[in-house]
């Protein structure tokens, strides 16, 4: 019998190692840490001077109070999703008047407990048509019936019935109570007056009200009486968008400000101020600086000059008002230009954005708690720190990742379970919509499964520090929560995204969908990255909004939401590469288009083909126009042989590759070169 004994792999051993192979696999990350690192240590300082006596505890409680700030910032848009969903809902019956009653009668027989559904939670989008349903029913029985019936499940189903059933009762209370006008009832429960007759009389009573508000709400009433809850539809729509509108404009602007506060900002705007003239299009950025800069001669100025000059030259003419300004919540709630479906582009790029930021923030901010950086900036020691020990401490971090995951999700699920109507509020109070718990538990399990394995592998490596796992895990999972948190509403808001363009019908999204790798030369196959892929939206904002979601979670939803996998494909993608490379151009700001960009767009729109990047100006441009490029067009053979250039949606089955054109709400697979894209080679059919 062999002596040789297979050691098992302790669970700090594997968490070890998968922290090694992530880090191996982001050779980059370590200088995106030392490149933040700085500007925490001024921060620091700062702290410092304005507390001359505070101590390293009281020094980490103020941070970890601003951890919170920046994490809370994360759950702004966290009804987004549910609220979107609702909103379809809407849309669909306003649209598909047939179905509402349909659907009425399908609640009523329903076996389905809606006090704990959420939109969230439905499995298909007929699920949430029938919670619509009932939510709608239920709003309009405790307004009109208060009092009068009992609030239960049954008694929301039937609604319509029982409005009916009690129409004369029910509404002289209802209209003497809200507009002393109980004589509104006669009518209302008239059998003798049709509806034409009853319309009339109403219209007369009406005209009685001074108040426009008062006036509105009492058709609106008077319509319910009269025609049932479906009256009730376009009310709700409008409700429904004024509170999303509002939440995506107010969660905009606070990610935009904690963006500043971490001091990125800046950073961005002379990014895209020096993008936009390497690009050869300055003007495109001047509606964000000030003196008419830049322009070509300025642009021209830039190119023989070291990069530090060139900063500190765009430094000069960057206004940060003017940036915030734009995407102020004020500004964005009045701008009628800017429909929902941009508006929820617009915050998903700058949601997206802050998830990047928030992770390098993270990062940075266990590295001050690794190497003790509060007690050296507090007794004005040297701080030198080497990009292997940033490595080294990225891989202790990183031996939390899925233990920590997993007590998160664990809580979410737990969470969801106990809470019935929570994540439907309609609220502006932020921390009403945070859910708190301890980690305390996680804590004690992360200390009891690495046991003294943690301590003793980490001090090899770092002897200075401390190494306790419990205060290394405390550190962490408030780090990494939001993050966690974050990614979650972000695939939430891109599902929302990918469902208003095929659902929605007050989208004006002319080209948006998945950005394929590639297309067969036939144009019938499109080649899809495997685990993350990559979505595009001309939004009608200063650049397309481009961001990535993986391909099972979108897939996933596609089933649930329209019962496929096919989607809509993104156009000229390859308009925003690097000239002679596909190297894709970074996105460094998107804000909504300005008065200023209009002026701009209108100057160059007739000499587009001087630039030195055409397609990349026409498709900027094109934001503004709607006058589709004719790179973006198709040239269209009809039966006779005749050619007109159009543009043409095109589709493309997550599953399968498989490319289709739509025609009268059917999908036609496509057949070999029957359309060619103008110009564009990457997406010539």
């Amino acid at each position: 019998m062999s002596n040789y004994q297979s050691k098992k792999t302790s669970y700090f051993e594997s968490n070890l190692k998968r922290a090694k192979t992530w880090i191996a696999s982001r050779p980059n990350e370590s200088n995106y840490v030392l490149r933040y690192l700085p500007k925490i240590i001024e921060h620091l300082k700062s702290i410092k001077e304005q507390h001359s006596h505070i101590t390293e505890q009281e020094m980490q409680e103020l941070l970890f109070q601003e951890i919170d700030g920046y994490a809370s910032t994360v759950y702004e848009n966290s009804y987004v999703f549910g609220k979107y969903i609702e909103y379809l809902s809407n849309q669909f019956f306003s649209t598909h008047p047939d179905k509402y009653k349909e659907f009425v009668e399908k609640v009523k027989n329903s076996n389905t407990n809606f006090e704990k559904a959420s939109f969230q939670d439905c499995s298909n989008f007929q699920e949430c048509l029938e919670l619509y349903v009932y939510n709608l029913e239920k709003d309009l029985l405790q307004i009109i019936f208060e009092g009068y019936l009992e609030d239960t499940p049954e008694n929301y189903k039937n609604f319509d019935e029982l409005l009916q059933k009690y129409k004369k009762q029910v509404s002289k209370q209802f209209f003497d109570a809200h507009f002393t006008l109980p004589e509104v009832s006669e009518v209302l429960g008239s059998d003798e007056l049709d509806k034409p007759k009853k319309a009339a009389k109403i219209k007369e009573y009406s005209s009685w009200f001074r108040n426009p508000s008062t006036k509105k709400s009492f058709q609106l009433f008077s319509n319910i009486f009269m025609n049932g809850s479906s009256a009730f539809l376009s009310s709700d729509k409008d409700t429904l968008e004024e509170s999303l509108r509002k939440d995506l404009a107010h969660s905009t602007e606070q990610l935009v400000d904690k963006l500043d506060s971490l001091g990125h900002l800046d950073d961005y705007m002379i990014s895209y101020v020096q993008q936009m003239c390497r690009l050869g299009f300055p003007e495109f950025a001047t509606p964000f600086c000030t003196g008419g800069k830049p322009d070509q001669q300025f642009a021209f100025s830039l190119e023989s000059l070291p990069q530090s000059e060139k900063v500190k030259k765009i430094k000069q003419i960057i206004n940060k008002n003017k940036l915030k300004s734009s995407l102020s919540t004020n500004y964005l709630c009045s701008l009628k230009s800017i429909n929902l479906e941009n508006l929820l582009a617009l915050n998903t790029f700058w949601t997206n954005r802050y998830i990047k930021e928030l992770d390098f923030y993270s990062e940075t901010m266990f590295a001050v708690h690794n190497f003790g950086l509060i007690s050296k900036v507090l007794n004005d020691e040297d701080i030198q720190i080497s990009p292997q020990e940033i490595d080294q401490m990225l891989i202790k971090m990183n031996t939390f990742y899925k233990s920590a995951s997993i007590f998160i999700e664990k809580k979410q699920r737990e969470l969801n379970e106990s809470e019935t109507e929570h994540s439907e509020q309609d609220t502006e109070d932020l921390e009403s919509k945070i859910i708190r718990y301890s980690y305390d538990p996680y804590i004690n399990d992360i200390n009891r499964k690495f046991g003294n394995e943690y301590k003793k592998y980490f001090s090899q490596i770092f002897p200075d520090s401390q190494n306790d796992v419990s205060s290394d895990a405390d550190w962490y999972i408030r780090l990494y929560n939001p993050i966690n948190s974050s990614y979650s509403m972000k695939n939430e808001s891109i599902n929302s995204l990918i469902a208003s363009i095929e659902n929605s019908t007050s989208s004006n999204f002319v080209n948006a969908g998945v950005i394929p790798d590639k297309i067969s030369p036939d144009g019938t196959i499109a080649e899809l990255p495997y685990s993350s892929i990559g979505i595009g939206i001309d939004a009608g904002l200063t650049s397309p909004v481009r961001i990535h979601i993986r391909r099972d979670v979108l897939t996933d939803f596609l089933k649930s939401i329209n019962g496929h996998t096919i989607v809509p494909i993104y156009e000229g993608a390859s308009d925003f590469n690097q000239l002679g490379t596909n190297t894709p151009i970074s996105t460094h700001l998107v804000t909504p288009i300005t008065d200023k960009h209009k002026e701009v767009i209108k100057k160059v729109s007739k000499k587009i083909s001087t630039y030195k990047n055409p397609k990349l100006v026409a498709h900027l441009c094109f934001s503004d126009t709607k006058h589709t490029p004719e790179h973006l067009q198709s040239i269209q053979i009809d039966s006779r042989g005749k050619t007109k250039k159009t543009f043409i949606t095109r589709y493309v089955n997550l599953e399968s590759g498989i490319i289709y054109t739509k025609s009268n709400d059917t999908y036609e697979k496509v057949t070999p070169n029957t359309s060619i894209k103008g110009g564009n080679s990457d997406h010539e059919l």
